[in-house]
């Protein structure tokens, strides 16, 4: 599929010819953000942690197989 813009949009607009007027209509305010029902999701802020970070378990295995031989992709291996 070309991802030329101009092709994007001509796609676009052929598949918004073949939603009925409802559809169109629901989209139309969906674009907008004039939706009803569920209230779009809210974007979680970073929270500031004071103290030490904790690794995970996934990281500590990871950090250690680096530090018994570095610099390598051994942590892909599946028998690691």
């Amino acid at each position: 599929m070309d991802d030329h813009p101009h092709n994007r949009r001509a796609e676009l607009a052929s598949r918004r010819a073949k939603l009925s007027e409802g559809q169109q209509a629901a989209l139309a305010r969906r674009l907008a953000g004039l939706t009803t029902g569920t209230p779009a999701p809210t974007i979680a802020r970073a929270v500031q942690r004071l103290g030490a970070h904790v690794a995970s378990f996934a990281q500590h295995r990871l950090w250690f197989i680096d530090q018994l031989i570095p610099g390598t992709a051994a942590y892909t291996s599946a028998s690691a």
